[in-house]
């Protein structure tokens, strides 16, 4: 009966993995015969120039540093 078992489990292992990989071959070729338009995904183009900056300098808020404070100050 043990051997059996796994007998029956090595057989639907084996049969996944053999499903499992035609499938990635199968879907791999797909993908090639579609295109799926990553041909020439690494080319750069150098025609256009770089966009300049808008602003200069950072582009954070200004730092409050005292922010505790700040209701001391008001008066409240």
């Amino acid at each position: 009966m043990n051997v059996a078992m796994f007998i029956v489990g090595f057989c639907i292992f084996s049969l996944y993995i053999s499903f499992l990989f035609w499938n990635i071959i199968y879907q791999n070729k797909k993908q090639r015969e579609d295109g799926n338009g990553t041909k020439d995904y690494y080319k750069r183009e150098y025609t256009k120039p770089k966009a300049k900056k808008t602003k200069s300098g950072s582009q954070s808020r200004k730092k409050n540093y005292h922010w505790h404070n700040e209701s001391k100050l008001n008066g409240q």
